[in-house]
């Protein structure tokens, strides 16, 4: 670990560090559990539909992490880790004239083309965040990371 003169150097440092760590090891982790939820909180809280195929985690459904994007940013002094699915709506079977991301008509349960049983909010989202939180994933993905670049903690 590098030597610095001052706090700030230090405080540069470090900023960078957690940078890094949310932008790989810890958006890897948001975006499996966000997976997960998505499996578990809308594929598997409702019946298969019947007038579409989903396209899951294998063909850049809501539930394939290739679709979810991650920014991390600092605002007010802190690190910020956003991640969000962009998955596109499936055209195979219309147009679908709302102006709402698949994400958002899943957690909503609005503004779906075809009624059914799925429209009911299914925030895989709010799923998410419990999961890391009784995981205590996000405070061992940032402890391996600061201890991979050279820093022990407790």
């Amino acid at each position: 670990m590098p030597s610095f003169k001052n706090y700030d150097s230090l405080e540069k440092y470090l900023s960078k560090q957690i940078k890094s760590i949310m932008h790989n090891e810890m958006a890897d982790v948001v975006k499996e559990t966000m997976s997960t939820a998505v499996e578990e909180d809308v594929y598997d809280s409702i019946p298969p539909p019947k007038l579409y195929r989903r396209r899951g985690s294998l063909g850049s459904g809501l539930a394939d992490t290739r679709t979810m994007q991650s920014d991390v940013y600092v605002n007010a002094g802190e690190v910020v880790l956003e991640v969000e699915s962009e998955t596109k709506l499936n055209n195979d079977y219309g147009i679908n004239p709302s102006s709402m991301s698949l994400q958002e008509i899943v957690i909503s349960g609005n503004d779906y083309m075809f009624p059914g049983s799925h429209e009911k909010p299914r925030d895989f989202v709010e799923g998410t965040r419990q999961r890391l939180v009784e995981t205590d994933s996000v405070r061992e993905t940032m402890r391996s990371g600061l201890e991979r670049i050279g820093i022990h903690t407790e």
